[in-house]
């Protein structure tokens, strides 16, 4: 039996190893790469299993407002099955070399598996995100066809 008792705390988070001005140009790059998934151009798609979807609106900038730390907000919709969660993705500077996604649950209550969910749609967006700061900070490493001319290289 899947333990679905609430949880005490309301907001999940994945560090990564990318630099915040870094890592709010992948981040815009991710939510544009990721709206043809969506008919409506304002929203974007973050699939994380066949149960967890994260359904996010907007860009994520303007009306932060919260102190320089916080670099991106973005109102969302994490689906988990059948469920459906109000949320916040954010974006966040953690240190000098390294940002926070987090995701903050809009009610006060929240499953394990709601926060489970949480966490596999930032492992998706994590990964996502470092792999674009590695090729920015490494243009000469690309996949497919291209690889080749680099197959040498120690990055690979």
């Amino acid at each position: 039996m899947i333990d679905t008792q609430p949880s005490a705390t309301t907001y999940v988070s994945h560090v990564v190893a990318v630099p915040s001005e870094l890592a709010q140009q992948v981040f815009d790059a991710c939510r544009a790469d990721r709206q043809y998934r969506s008919s409506d151009p304002a929203r974007w798609l973050v699939p994380a299993s066949a149960r967890a979807v994260l359904h996010v609106v907007g860009a994520g900038v303007g009306d932060v407002g919260s102190g320089d730390l916080l670099l991106r907000r973005c109102p969302a919709v994490l689906k988990v099955g059948r469920r459906r969660h109000r949320v916040e993705l954010e974006l966040s500077q953690w240190s000098a070399a390294e940002s926070e996604l987090g995701v903050r649950f809009r009610q006060r209550r929240v499953s394990d598996r709601a926060h489970e969910a949480a966490m596999q749609v930032l492992d998706v967006l994590a990964a996502e995100l470092e792999l674009r700061g590695l090729l920015a900070h490494h243009p000469a490493h690309v996949t497919g066809a291209e690889r080749l001319e680099v197959i040498g290289s120690a990055w690979l």
